[in-house]
């Protein structure tokens, strides 16, 4: 996580050994990653992709995944649990907001907080 242009890219290429380095060692484990498996090191490393995706709907089903065995206490449970309760209770409509694909209705000039 970091701003753009930070180098997180740069550092998973590196990590991943699909740029080797010029210079120095890193260390995983205390073991150089110049002397593993290229396949050994990408089963175990994971990217997580920053950019967030919403569906249309609302925040419940989004929590969902539009699996409707999870209770409306258990999507309360996991928004506390990130954090994102917070902002939630303070919109008009709480967990039945409406929200637009990629999250449009939550731009700052939509609400006020």
């Amino acid at each position: 996580m970091g701003a753009t242009g930070a180098g997180k890219t740069s550092i998973i290429n590196i990590i991943t050994r699909l740029y080797d380095i010029q210079k120095g060692k890193i260390l995983v484990d205390g073991h150089n990653i110049k002397h593993m498996r290229k396949e050994q090191l990408r089963e175990n490393i994971a990217t997580v992709i920053q950019d967030v995706f919403l569906f249309a709907g609302d925040i419940k089903g989004n929590v969902r995944l539009n699996n409707d065995k999870i209770s409306d206490e258990e999507v309360v449970k996991a928004c506390r649990y990130v954090n994102a309760d917070k902002f939630i209770e303070k919109l008009p409509e709480k967990y039945s907001a409406p929200v637009n694909e990629r999250g449009s209705t939550f731009s700052c000039k939509s609400y006020s907080f």
